[in-house]
């Protein structure tokens, strides 16, 4: 039985959300039906033969890589999972902790110089200097300013110079140069970002750290015996001299997380290391992994199959298809391919978390609802990448003062963001446009959140134009931004611009998304009776 609802609720009816669900399934399904017909009636460039001679979408390089590698990854789990066990069941209480940081930081860094070789001294050079800069100044005032701007410099600078190369130090170098290119599997440059913002956490939690009483004792007793959220975790600081080397070296390389993430804090991490995670017992971990397995990959794979929704938006020898679509099979596309990343990301995302939490490390989910349950940007963004987010919050958000000046904040949260994905232009217009979006729906929920509005009948009509307008705004923005480039952008601007794509744009919003808002305001309405922190 539903629970009674708060004032600022919508009440929507068992009936309204029913009706609503039924309809937005018709819709989909044809809808997936029609593209999926479009994309085996073309010859289509990106795809390869698939399971029972089927064609499967094979466009994307980096789920081709990962689900290419996916049986030697399984088995470089198991056996780290393997060694990670037999560490705990052979160490002591008082040097398991330790213990399990030699073992990180001697797989970890294993496993990053075979991807990387000797081009990881480089990293390593990185690494060490960071580490000895806080060693050093984490007393001094200005020191978090400062951190951050090096941190900023150091990711202008391996872009500029494209991960440097020993040529750079001496021309008499150049064969270790040489051997570096031929040997390494991927570019260190390329994975370092997720190092870096466990650097920044590392060093800043210190710095924290550092400013609680002197007198506060670690008392792992008392901690064995008190069950511990995450939440927790993350801002309980740790003992300071755990902020040392070690603790540091091992929180960077620790191999599940590496390079895809979750993203977490050195705090959360380190006391995990002591006293594993308590939120997920071992059956739940189990059914989390099994989940990922056979219901997130297969059902991921099994949609490559059905449907090409990267090949046909991505590939440029494509477009000649795009072309010939109309307003409602371009909006059909540009959700497909929206999917498409979700899917991509969510998978990849949970099989690392999975394998954390095998190891008894909990991260945050990313992704913690599905794309057709989000309605807004802001409300996206933190589902999208929510360990990131969480992230952003505590170590740039709060600091500059919090939502007091919400309005001003994020635009250094998203900068950040684009440069941390990369130093070019366009992503930094990317991030000025989300927050030019982001002002008027900051604007409009302050002034309508109000209880006066939640009785009015109009109210939810309105909200529910308002929603289909951000969800048809997000699959525009997805294909302009993600497209065939400057040629496919100014098609679909065409396209939309054209009396049919008016009419079509009106309908996506007023009626299909209509459809799919009604049903997210009543899992929202269900969330705040249940006290869900998901709310959003």
């Amino acid at each position: 039985m539903r629970q009674q609802q708060s004032n600022k609720s919508f009440n929507i009816s068992n009936a309204s959300f029913y009706i609503s669900l039924a309809c937005m399934i018709g819709f989909e399904s044809y809808s997936l039906y029609r593209f999926s017909y479009i994309c085996k009636s073309n010859q289509v460039e990106g795809i390869e033969e698939g399971y029972f001679g089927f064609f499967r979408d094979h466009s994307d390089l980096q789920w081709g890589e990962f689900a290419g590698h996916l049986t030697e990854l399984m088995a470089f789990q198991l056996i780290f999972l393997i060694g990670s066990y037999t560490v705990k069941y052979y160490s002591k209480l008082e040097s398991k902790q330790r213990n399990l940081q030699y073992y990180n930081i001697c797989l970890g860094m294993s496993y990053a110089f075979y991807l990387h070789n000797i081009g990881m001294i480089f990293q390593l050079f990185i690494i060490i200097g960071f580490y000895l800069f806080q060693k050093i100044f984490y007393k001094m005032k200005y020191f978090i300013p400062v951190l951050w701007t090096l941190a900023l410099m150091t990711l202008w600078s391996n872009e500029t110079f494209q991960g440097y190369s020993f040529a750079m130090i001496s021309p008499q170098l150049k064969f270790l140069e040489d051997f570096k290119h031929n040997n390494q599997l991927v570019r260190w440059n390329l994975v370092f970002n997720m190092i870096l913002l466990r650097i920044i956490s590392f060093s800043v939690d210190k710095v924290w750290a550092s400013q609680q009483d002197t007198k506060y004792k670690y008392d792992l007793i008392h901690e064995k015996q008190t069950l511990k959220t995450y939440r927790e975790r993350v801002q309980e600081p740790q003992p300071l001299e755990e902020y040392n080397f070690f603790g540091y070296l091992s929180f960077l390389f620790y191999v599940p997380l590496l390079f895809s993430g979750p993203s977490m804090g050195y705090n959360a991490f380190n006391s995990q290391l002591k006293i594993p995670q308590q939120q997920m017992n071992r059956a739940q971990v189990l059914k989390y992994i099994l989940r990922v397995y056979f219901l997130d990959f297969l059902t991921f794979e099994l949609f490559l199959h059905v449907c090409y929704p990267n090949a046909i938006p991505k590939i440029a020898s494509n477009f000649k298809i795009v072309k010939t679509f109309s307003v409602f099979e371009l909006h059909v596309m540009g959700f497909t391919n929206l999917i498409f990343l979700w899917y991509k990301f969510l998978t990849i995302w949970r099989i690392a978390r999975g394998w954390a939490l095998l190891d008894g490390i909990e991260t945050p989910e990313n992704m913690n609802r599905c794309i057709y349950n989000n309605y807004n940007f802001s409300g996206f963004w933190r589902s999208w990448h929510r360990s990131f987010n969480q992230w952003l919050i505590r170590y740039i958000y709060v600091p500059l003062g919090g939502s007091k000046y919400k309005s001003l904040n994020m635009w250094a949260v998203f900068t950040f963001v684009a440069l941390w994905h990369d130093f070019k232009l366009d992503l930094l217009l990317w991030a000025w446009i989300i927050c030019l979006a982001l002002i008027p729906e900051i604007a409009l929920q302050k002034y309508f959140d109000k209880e006066f509005f939640y009785k009015k009948p109009w109210f939810i009509w309105l909200c529910r134009l308002g929603g289909g307008f951000q969800i048809e705004m997000m699959c525009l923005a997805n294909l302009i931004g993600f497209g065939n480039g400057h040629e496919g952008m100014n098609f679909v601007l065409e396209k939309y611009m054209s009396w049919e794509g008016l009419i079509c744009f009106i309908f996506y919003c007023v009626i299909r998304n209509g459809w799919a808002t009604t049903y997210q305001f009543r899992i929202r309405d269900d969330e705040k009776a249940e006290s869900n922190e998901k709310n959003f």
